[in-house]
């Protein structure tokens, strides 16, 4: 058997070494293609860095142009909204004076590099404080009666025009001058007794204040919380 086995694996041998040449042959062809593929692949990595940098410099000088573009619109914007918002102020139209000075903050974020910015800024303040002037006593009004929906709007009205801080002064205002009120009773009802027992009294008013306007000024404002805090700490 191990005699039969030799001379068959003899036989086979030449095939045997046909076969590997020819794989040989294979593997030699293949690295060839391979390093073929190669150059192609990093002469293709080359060209595309070359043509992505232009493109990038392409895109940085669209970008400028367009931020350019828009700069000068809006400088046009704040021309015709400026000459218009006399018009609008003489028609007591709170919702058209509150989008126009809108308007105007929204243009002014493009016009930060100009040499006039300062005195535009300067100019959008005082027209803020004109529309805050007519709008001061309806906010006391529904400050007074605690009115959701009056207070809603004026809310977003300020909100517009970045005022909010402003529309809580008026807020904490109207508040206080009642809770200083109720001091004042307090101090003429109970003139005859020591002043813990006006302390007592009082400090349940305020507590009382801050649970009641907690659950309004859920309401109305965003976040509530450090605004009644603020109008307790004032008072």
């Amino acid at each position: 058997v191990i005699e039969e086995a030799s001379q068959q694996a003899i036989q086979n041998l030449p095939r045997v070494m046909r076969e590997l040449d020819a794989v040989k042959q294979e593997a030699s062809l293949l690295q060839e293609q391979m390093k073929a593929v190669k150059h192609d692949i990093q002469k293709v990595e080359h060209d595309t860095a070359q043509s992505m940098q232009m493109l990038l410099k392409l895109d940085v000088i669209k970008s400028r142009m367009t931020s350019a573009a828009e700069a000068l619109q809006e400088a046009d914007n704040w021309t015709t909204l400026s000459t218009d918002v006399e018009d609008v102020f003489q028609s007591q139209d709170i919702g058209a004076i509150t989008s126009k000075l809108s308007r105007m903050q929204n243009c002014l974020q493009m016009l930060v590099e100009t040499p006039d910015y300062a005195d535009r800024c300067q100019h959008l303040e005082k027209l803020k404080n004109r529309l805050e002037a007519m709008l001061s006593p309806q906010l006391v009004s529904a400050f007074n009666n605690q009115s959701i929906e009056a207070a809603r709007s004026y809310t977003k009205m300020f909100a517009e025009i970045d005022r909010l801080p402003q529309l809580y002064k008026y807020y904490h205002k109207c508040h206080k001058t009642s809770l200083l009120a109720s001091w004042k009773d307090i101090q003429q009802s109970k003139s005859d007794v020591p002043l813990k027992e006006w302390l007592a009294e009082y400090y349940d008013l305020l507590l009382s204040t801050y649970h009641a306007q907690i659950k309004w000024c859920q309401q109305v404002f965003s976040d509530p919380l450090p605004i009644v805090c603020d109008l307790i700490t004032e008072t």
